[in-house]
């Protein structure tokens, strides 16, 4: 379980004075698995995480491809849209963090998150960022801290 991962197994990741926004660049590269139905969104979601410094090493539109990515690839994290169009994203996640042990789930949507408060803490993802609030800054703060605020900043 996520839960129950010690978090000295993931490096610290250092974020650079520009990242106030949450969207600043990471000191250390993070390899990243996104999933999402949309291949518009993977495609503008690669360019901002690359270009904030997260290395996007595969791009999946349904369960079954993320699945066989986070085998194949051992992304640090996997960005997972909770709405997969037919999937369900929570589900999807979850057989991640399952069958994945070492890949850290991180939910995201356009919804915020008091939308979905209830559904996050059972998914066995390590948190939960706005698709507005993406960014390399939002996911170190995610991946350290566990949760976040809509803006993609940490929760205190």
């Amino acid at each position: 379980m996520a839960s129950e991962r010690a978090w000295g197994v993931w490096p610290r990741l250092a974020i650079d004075a520009s990242a106030s926004s949450g969207r600043g660049s990471l000191a250390v590269t993070l390899r990243c698995l996104l999933v999402d139905d949309s291949r518009e969104f993977l495609t503008s979601a690669t360019r901002l995480l690359e270009s904030q410094g997260v290395e996007v090493v595969g791009r999946a539109t349904n369960g079954r491809e993320a699945l066989r990515l986070a085998l194949a690839l051992a992304p640090d994290v996997a960005l997972v849209d909770i709405d997969l169009g037919e999937e369900d994203g929570l589900a999807v996640a979850h057989e991640i963090e399952d069958q994945v042990a070492s890949v850290r789930v991180v939910l995201i949507s356009a919804n915020d998150r008091y939308d979905l408060a209830d559904l996050i803490p059972g998914s066995g993802a390590v948190g939960f960022i706005p698709k507005l609030a993406l960014g390399g800054a939002s996911i170190a703060a995610v991946l350290q801290d566990g949760t976040t605020h809509d803006d993609g900043s940490a929760a205190p």
